[in-house]
């Protein structure tokens, strides 16, 4: 039986064993009716499959995943049988679009089964293209149901525009990208001169036009296609985020900026409209999306709004007008506590926040490597972080992963089935990401592969273990203080620009014994460096053994919060206890006996809380079609169904 296997994917299941149908994880969130059964699992047998999205999988076996699936691909003379009809064009040049865009997109009309209705149905159909290749299809009815290509691969819509260019503009929807080419970004122009006579290229010719193929779901908050596509956008030097503008809109621009880095994205300026809203909307309802701009302003509006977007604000200069929107968001909800660490007492004292540095000190081979990973897989376990480890001691990779193998399961290796082995191998495999550069060793190098992973798997945390194994690129008149506060000045500014828990690990100098046998509690002053990691950490954790003098495998753990900053979102100065259970590999609340790492624990919790634990929701209902797709502005009056010459509704 698979029961527990199973759950840890988040399958919910009534029955131990057998058959049974229930919602998919991966896309019933983001459906109209997120109760649908769409998911049929076998429990006796390990295996599942999606009949909506695709998600298919066999928990038995460590390889056959969903991640690792073959994708099917639309037929290859999709494009030769394509058919760009009346209806289309006139339909789209309602939206504001030319033929000449709908070609270069491939756009055209077929029929097509669609599960919402059941039945064939006259589509249009957007297909999505990486260089010349064909590899899925959106279908949309006039109904405005959607489907994309059963168990295909995920991508950007407009991948055929990132053909030589270094620059592209990500929207939420297929009629946006096609919105802003239309306005001339990503067209074809011949090189022109500047004033100096220098043949350079066409502002707007620099663009790619690109779309998300999900909307602003909740489901594609993953964002599958950014894995997908990753070698494809390394090398674009900057893009322009152009999702909805709207609650949505946002969360998926905020992940979208903090997956392709700050550093490199603008941002369109909605308030530039607030001045000229849509007759159709009213005053309180400016347009939300680009094709509206297109529809109701024209090219220029577009244009300007596109040429307008400003840079992420980093660092510099703020004033109160420049954050006021952020900041009276923030007063309105009140005051946010920071992510649970999922141990009660432990959250009294530390959290996690994301931007922060988190300094772990105490002394060599006392365990101080262990808690700080098991806090990170508890994490993982309970809100499915991701991690990036710099962990060179623990070299060779199959060393390290063991570690945390024994932690998953609650055993030694010796102790453990195959299966057993193989489950916790495959959450491993998702949530933890094991760094260990060829070559160089330095703090560039190791940021290098950490935002790779950051972009390509959505990395949420990062740690350094230890700091000293780092390769110092210091200069030689460089004092080792000075060299430090560079180096940390460069982790800060990582950690905030990309949005991530930035955990370091390290020992202090020379310790000296109490009583010549006891060593006291390790203190960043103890360390190298100290006053510089002083000042420039926001959490320092003292790890220590009380009893580790007199007995090597002692169960006694204290935590100490040393520093702490930003106590407003949770946290305070002080200590707690914990226990290490040597058997289970597992820290334990001395108080409570609360074993947050165990994954059946948590699973248990998780389902049991679930009753209780109402999620502040969007009203998506009106929002999504079947497939994900943020679609409201449809609902608005000016974009009516194609209608004949009669005046019945017609469909493609």
């Amino acid at each position: 039986m698979y029961y527990n296997e199973l759950s840890n994917l988040g399958i919910r299941l009534r029955r131990r064993s057998g058959q049974e149908k229930t919602a998919c994880p991966q896309c019933s969130e983001s459906r109209r009716n997120k109760k649908d059964p769409c998911l049929s699992v076998n429990i006796t047998e390990g295996t599942y499959n999606c009949h909506h999205c695709g998600w298919k999988g066999n928990v038995k076996a460590f390889g056959r995943k969903e991640s690792r699936r073959e994708f099917v691909k639309p037929s290859p003379d999709m494009l030769k049988n394509a058919e760009l009809n009346e209806k289309i064009i006139n339909y789209c040049k309602g939206r504001g679009l030319s033929e000449e865009t709908l070609k270069k997109f491939f756009i055209h009309g077929k029929s097509e089964y669609m599960p919402q209705t059941q039945k064939n149905e006259s589509c249009i159909v957007f297909p999505y293209l990486r260089g010349s290749e064909v590899v899925n299809a959106k279908y949309r009815d006039a109904k405005k149901n959607f489907r994309l290509v059963k168990d295909a691969e995920l991508i950007f819509f407009g991948m055929h525009t990132l053909q030589g260019k270094r620059c592209a503009i990500i929207t939420e929807g297929e009629f946006d990208c096609m919105a802003a080419y239309e306005a001339g970004f990503g067209q074809d122009y011949e090189p022109e001169a500047n004033q100096d006579g220098e043949v350079v290229e066409h502002e707007l010719g620099r663009w790619a036009v690109l779309s998300v193929p999900n909307g602003a779901s909740r489901g594609s908050q993953q964002l599958e296609y950014l894995d997908n596509c990753s070698d494809w956008l390394v090398g674009i030097d900057e893009f322009i985020i152009a999702t909805d503008n709207d609650v949505p809109g946002n969360e998926l621009k905020k992940e979208l900026i903090r997956r392709l880095g700050a550093e490199k994205c603008r941002v369109i300026d909605w308030t530039l409209l607030k001045s000229n809203v849509s007759p159709f909307l009213g005053d309180s309802k400016p347009c939300k999306d680009l094709n509206e701009v297109l529809v109701v302003f024209g090219k220029e509006a577009v244009k300007t709004l596109l040429n307008a977007s400003n840079a992420i604000p980093i660092d510099g200069i703020y004033s109160v007008d420049d954050i006021f929107d952020q900041m009276i968001t923030s007063f309105r909800a009140g005051v946010q506590l920071a992510p649970t660490t999922r141990f009660t007492k432990m959250d009294e004292y530390f959290r996690w926040k994301k931007g922060d540095i988190n300094l772990f000190i105490g002394y060599a081979n006392w365990g101080k490597t262990l808690f700080a990973l098991q806090i990170m897989l508890t994490k993982s376990i309970w809100d499915g972080w991701k991690w990036a480890i710099f962990c060179p001691e623990n070299y060779p990779a199959n060393d390290f992963y063991d570690d945390i193998v024994e932690m998953y399961v609650g055993k030694w290796l010796n102790q453990m089935t195959e299966e057993e082995y193989t489950t916790a191998c495959r959450f491993i495999n998702e949530h933890i990401f094991y760094v260990y550069p060829d070559d160089d060793h330095d703090i560039n190098s190791i940021h290098e592969k950490f935002k790779y992973l950051i972009l390509k798997k959505g990395v949420d945390g990062v740690m350094i273990d230890p700091f000293n194994q780092l390769d110092k690129n210091q200069k030689a008149y460089e004092r080792d203080d000075q060299y430090l506060s560079s180096a940390l000045k460069d982790i800060k500014r990582f950690a905030l620009v990309n949005h991530i828990s930035y955990n370091i690990v390290t020992h202090p100098k020379n310790p000296s014994y109490q009583d010549g046998r006891q060593l006291p509690l390790c203190k960043v002053y103890d360390i190298a460096g100290g006053a510089m990691w002083a000042n420039k950490c926001d959490q320092v954790i003292s790890y220590h053994r009380p009893r580790f003098h007199e007995d090597p495998n002692s169960k006694e753990v204290e935590i100490h919060i040393l520093k702490l900053k930003r106590k407003r979102t949770g946290g305070q100065l002080g200590s707690f206890e914990l226990y290490l259970n040597w058997q289970q590999k597992r820290f334990v609340d001395t108080i409570s006996g609360e074993m947050s790492c165990d994954p059946m624990y948590a699973a248990r919790e998780l389902k049991r809380k679930q009753n209780d634990y109402t999620q502040p929701k969007i009203n998506m209902e009106e929002n999504l079609d079947s497939s994900g797709t943020n679609n409201n502005f449809e609902q608005r009056n000016y974009f009516l169904p194609y209608k004949d010459d009669s005046g019945s509704e017609i469909g493609f």
